[in-house]
């Protein structure tokens, strides 16, 4: 608790208990915004099973791991702020279930309208193929890819990343304080990756330190593509394109 005394009027000043009924206002909001979220999303849900149109098992994917996300998030981000050294009795285990839950649906949720535009793109340009493959074949074929490429993200960024920018895992992380192999001087932060002059100790810890950077550099550039949007301009435009021939 923070007390801020003032000599002059002789009263104390609680900055640690207005911090805490903020942070319980925001998480009040977060719920109730939830709540709101998660009618929506059972109506979309409701809708698309009732109509089943090209896309519809992606849709209900998609309203699934929002729903998920939504609900993980607020629950994990009010632990890390109303109890923050849970992670020294349980273990690396629940920073690692914290990020890979918040990272795996992050990325399904960025890559769905890529996944729509590239599917609708399949349906409308290549239909006479799709048709002769089998339409059922080729929307499984989405829905796995639906729920697999998110999978390679998330794998990325466990084993390539320094730091995480979902700030409730950086603190369960920095409860445990580990230890690592390498000592760094002079580093330059950018998102999630750290590139500087790195003391490393062993050839097998400079290799894996190799990947980690090769790793970390394609996941930047990567992600200012997906979230720049081009790729679904692209497939948009040929499939416009395609409709007013």
């Amino acid at each position: 608790m923070m007390l801020n005394n003032s000599n002059e009027n002789g009263t104390f000043i609680d900055n640690g208990d207005n911090a805490s009924v903020g942070t319980i206002l925001y998480v009040i909001v977060q719920v109730l915004l939830f709540g709101l979220g998660l009618i929506l999303q059972l109506k979309i849900i409701v809708v698309a099973r009732k109509e089943k149109d090209t896309t519809w098992q992606i849709y209900i994917c998609h309203s699934i791991v929002l729903t998920i996300y939504y609900s993980f998030t607020i629950l994990f981000a009010a632990l890390m702020n109303f109890a923050p050294l849970t992670s020294m009795y349980t273990g690396s285990w629940l920073c690692y279930v914290g990020l890979f839950v918040q990272a795996y649906c992050y990325y399904a949720i960025t890559n769905h309208t890529l996944l729509v535009a590239v599917m609708k793109f399949m349906f409308i340009v290549h239909r006479e193929k799709v048709t002769a493959f089998g339409k059922e074949k080729v929307k499984l074929i989405f829905l796995r890819i639906n729920l697999c490429f998110p999978l390679f993200w998330t794998t990325l960024v466990i084993l390539s990343s320094e730091n995480s920018i979902i700030s409730s895992v950086n603190t369960c992380f920095q409860q445990l304080a580990v230890p690592t192999n390498t000592t760094s001087c002079g580093t330059i932060k950018t998102i999630f990756c750290e590139f500087g002059h790195q003391a490393i100790v062993g050839e097998h810890a400079y290799i894996l330190y190799i990947i980690k950077r090769c790793g970390c550099i394609f996941l930047e550039i990567a992600g200012v593509g997906m979230s720049s949007n081009l790729p679904e301009a692209f497939f948009y435009h040929k499939l416009f394109r395609k409709m007013r021939t």
